[in-house]
Order: C-alpha cells, then sequence, then structure tokens
C-alpha cells in the first residue's frame, strides 16, 4: 500500500456477539524508525445496537535496526594428544 493507506478485509457475517479477527503484517525498511499507526473502523448494513464502539486505533514504535557487524573468520585449531 506504500507509506499510507487503506487495507479493506471483509466477512460475509458475523453473527450477534461474535466477533472478528483480521491480521495485518507489514514490512518495514530496516532504517525505519518513528511510529505506525492503524486505524480499524467496522462497517455494517444492519443498525449497530451500541453504536460508537465501531472503531479502534493501535501505534506501534519501530526502531531502526543498527547496522549488523560483519562476520569475522576465526582460524580453526585442532589439538590432538
Amino acid at each position: 500500500v506504500g507509506a499510507t493507506g487503506t487495507v479493506p478485509f471483509s466477512r460475509a457475517a458475523v453473527a450477534r456477539n461474535e466477533g472478528a479477527v483480521f491480521q495485518v503484517v507489514v514490512q518495514v525498511d530496516l532504517a525505519a524508525s518513528g511510529n505506525i499507526m492503524s486505524t480499524v473502523t467496522a462497517a455494517s448494513t444492519t443498525t449497530e445496537a451500541s453504536p460508537g464502539n465501531e472503531s479502534g486505533s493501535e501505534t506501534v514504535a519501530v526502531n531502526a535496526i543498527p547496522p549488523s557487524i560483519p562476520a569475522i573468520a576465526v582460524p580453526r585449531f585442532e589439538v590432538v594428544h
């Protein structure tokens, strides 16, 4: 989706008092840092019994990964008795 965008999900039907779980996995550049904010909004053609609880947000901190230290070749020694 890029830096910002909408990822639509749908479920054909949800019974009364039933929930639905959708999982979103994002790939972030290793040098990125800051926050990723996700806002979810549910909608239905059926009248909501408890209006006001159709959305929620979550923020996740992203910390840049420091550059890795390259592997160092270590000579191998064998001890013979």
